[in-house]
């Protein structure tokens, strides 16, 4: 039998696991280099992305060699694919009418080793937001999202789940830098917020601590859908 191990071990197990990357899928496609779009880089972590979608590939965050920031805590390398993922969907809403750049992770939600892995990469690219899709009142997946919230207090961390128990959403109440949301019908209320909060303003998140824009997602008005921003500022590669 496996020994248990405790959330916060299972996150630094995570981060030595991301130095020993296997050779991408041979069956997952390549992306090409390209520009970062410049704007707020946050990490959303998801069943996967299809980056070969021209919409997702225009606002994927890319490092100083045009290269995607991007992991697959599943397959464990930089192809995080999933034709069908949740995570396109999820990037193009919160990139929709917000100044945003979008750091791919894709994970396996249900397994909080992956999960954790995911994590473990996200906290050391530009993103200071993570946002994870969750199962619905999954415990596990919920601790790892709490461990890493007071593990990394400078990272605003939000888990969007398809129903909430309010035991589920008491660590929000209690943690300055985490925020449980309901995914609502269409499954994208997180990354709506996000985009409603961040806006095309490229410093938005500038001087603001994790506290801070947890206030802003939850406070901003959203009266009005705000206008696609355009361009989404791209220009020159810009290092993690």
């Amino acid at each position: 039998m496996t020994a248990f191990r405790p959330i916060p071990a299972l996150l630094c197990l995570a981060a030595v696991a991301l130095a020993s990357a296997g050779a991408a899928r041979a069956d997952d496609p390549a992306l090409k280099a390209g520009l970062d779009p410049g704007g707020t880089a946050i990490a959303i972590l998801a069943d996967g992305f299809d980056y070969t979608d021209t919409a997702l590939a225009k606002v994927l965050a890319r490092d100083g060699e045009g290269e995607a920031i991007a992991w697959d805590a599943v397959d464990e390398d930089h192809r995080p694919y999933a034709k069908e993922g949740q995570g396109t969907r999820a990037a193009l809403a919160a990139s929709a009418n917000a100044n945003l750049r979008i750091v791919q992770v894709r994970v396996d939600a249900k397994d909080t080793a992956s999960l954790a892995r995911g994590i473990a990469f996200a906290v050391q690219t530009p993103a200071r937001i993570v946002l994870a899709l969750l199962p619905a009142s999954d415990a596990a997946s919920h601790g790892v999202l709490v461990a890493a919230a007071r593990k990394f207090e400078t990272t605003l961390f939000i888990g969007s789940a398809p129903e909430l128990a309010p035991d589920d959403e008491a660590p929000s109440d209690d943690i300055a830098n985490l925020l449980l949301i309901e995914a609502g019908a269409e499954g994208l209320a997180a990354a709506e917020a996000l985009s409603a909060a961040l806006g095309c303003d490229a410093g938005a998140i500038e001087g603001k601590d994790a506290a801070a824009l947890k206030r802003l997602v939850l406070e901003r008005p959203k009266e009005a859908a705000a206008a696609a921003c355009s361009p989404n500022s791209a220009g020159k590669p810009q290092k993690p």
